[in-house]
């Protein structure tokens, strides 16, 4: 009986020593806890996700030492639940590590009982799941971003296609005799449509091609305009607003309304952090002229950034708020553009003592400055101009039709429409044409059919197309256009431009 005793001790000894080295070498966190939740075991894989050794954590409380402080009372009762749970389950929370970052983990649990069958513990391995839970996150945000995108992409073409005859038969009206208190209204539905313009733009911004419109600049003059936008919802909200602008800030050639965007963005988090921290702050915005830079500085007194997400908070979808609270595109979209004006923008903060973000553009002048009013000048020259030729134009929109035929006739083209691609092809088989401009989505039929036949049957034609579009947002519309390589012009388009992409596509080689 005393050899077998010996037999059976001695597989235990050996059984024990396996587990012992098959948790040591495990790939997952494996962490054991006493009946009052008192650490009695971490693998080497939990000590390098964690940060913390072995002899640190032996014997305190896994509660007081990994959990959020908010969320204590929830994992001890669910610590309360596992320990009267006969099988194993599974559960997920968040731990704290070392250098004070959140970690999301999920646990396979099993009790821990002694030789008479009582509860003395819980033994759990736990796999790190934040890297992909945070993919997953982005993956989720992305296809909640191209579904809106999808959305708004369908509001613009149904908005774009109005704004574009207000634009193009506000700038004609102008041409016409008319007294200066007309032609000053005029200005202002001018002014306002394109206002609208840019409302749409900047919705469809981070998903398309962006042409940008660069206009000699004052950066204090657009730190105003936007201000005008935020400084009574700051001061509500107990914001204080400091300025420091420097008065020999010179004029650069740059996009104003992207500018603002990013000068909106930036208040906007900068307003969000500090209300959320404290309920008021102070914000102190400052422009200053160093070595033929225009520098820029976002100054805040809200609670800083952790200094490991310093490097990543203009990466796209990454984002320290609250889910609901941000997309994580906003500093993307800002980094892009002060990257497209050959500009640096960078941040710096300090936990507790707020945040600074520094833009640095450099001054870029030009010899012509751009006359953004739209004057009679415009439409002499267009009425001065003689071109000549035959251009079949098709859109589904019978203002559009109207619009392109009054500028076009203008400048001395022979014109003729069609609603619909059906009516196209019945003027084509009859009838030979320079230039072609069509509408891309058209019911039925679309641009992109219509093209395909004309490529076919009058591959000569197919060349000289110039695409009108409203839906530019849409991947398989900028796909469609980079394969071709024929010109395009996006809705709502001005007379000038109209008359420029003509006058170009009728001097090219091609043509």
């Amino acid at each position: 009986m005393s050899d077998e005793k010996s037999k059976k001790e001695i597989y235990g000894e050996l059984l024990c020593l396996h587990y012992k080295n098959a948790i040591e070498i495990a790939n997952s966190l494996v962490v054991g806890l006493d009946s009052q939740g008192y650490i009695i075991l971490f693998n080497s894989f939990a000590e390098k996700t964690t940060g913390y050794k072995r002899e640190e954590v032996f014997g305190k409380s896994w509660f007081d030492l990994f959990i959020p402080e908010d969320e204590i009372n929830e994992i001890k009762q669910v610590f309360k639940e596992v320990k009267n749970t006969e099988q194993p389950s599974t559960t997920e929370n968040k731990i704290i590590s070392r250098d004070g970052n959140e970690l999301l983990i999920v646990w396979s649990n099993s009790q821990i009982k002694d030789e008479s069958g009582e509860i003395t513990g819980i033994l759990s391995y736990g796999i790190d799941v934040t890297q992909q839970r945070m993919l997953e996150s982005q993956l989720s945000r992305s296809e909640r971003m191209s579904a809106l995108g999808q959305l708004v992409s369908g509001v613009a073409h149904e908005l774009n296609n109005p704004l574009t005859a207000v634009i193009g038969y506000t700038q004609l009206l102008v041409g016409v005799d008319c007294d200066s208190e007309t032609r000053r209204m005029l200005n202002i539905i001018y002014r306002e449509a394109e206002r609208c313009h840019k409302i749409v733009d900047g919705l469809l911004q981070f998903a398309r091609e962006y042409d940008q419109v660069k206009e000699p600049t004052q950066i204090n003059d657009v730190i105003e305009a936007t201000l005008n936008l935020k400084r009574y919802q700051l001061h509500v909200d107990n914001i204080q607003l400091e300025l420091h602008l420097s008065g020999d800030i010179p004029e650069t050639m740059a996009d104003p309304h992207q500018l603002q965007q990013v000068f909106v963005n930036l208040i906007n988090n900068a307003h969000q952090a500090m209300t959320d921290h404290s309920g008021r702050g102070k914000l102190t915005i400052q422009t200053e002229l160093i070595d033929d830079k225009i520098v820029v500085k976002f100054i805040d007194t809200g609670p800083g950034i952790v200094k490991d997400n310093l490097s990543r908070i203009f990466d796209p979808f990454f984002t320290t708020k609250e889910s609901g609270k941000g997309t994580g595109l906003g500093l993307s979209i800002c980094h892009s553009i002060i990257e497209e004006h050959n500009g640096n923008i960078y941040a710096e903060s300090e936990i507790g003592k707020g945040s600074t973000f520094t833009l640095v553009l450099p001054v870029v002048t030009s010899d012509e400055i751009p006359d953004n009013v739209i004057n009679d000048a415009n439409i002499e020259q267009m009425q001065d101009s003689v071109f000549g030729g035959k251009i079949l134009v098709v859109d589904d929109e019978q203002k559009i039709l109207e619009l392109f035929n009054d500028i076009l006739t203008m400048m001395n083209y022979e014109v003729v429409t069609a609603r619909n691609a059906i009516q196209a092809m019945d003027n084509l088989d009859n009838n030979e044409y320079d230039l072609m401009i069509c509408d891309m989505k058209m019911p039925g039929f679309s641009g992109e059919k219509l093209y395909n036949i004309v490529k076919s049957t009058k591959p000569d034609l197919a060349e000289r197309i110039i695409f009108v579009t409203g839906d530019i947002i849409n991947p398989d519309t900028q796909k469609f256009l980079r394969e071709t390589g024929n010109p395009y012009i996006a809705k709502p388009f001005s007379v000038d431009e109209i008359k420029d992409i003509v006058f170009k596509s009728f001097s090219t080689e091609k043509i």
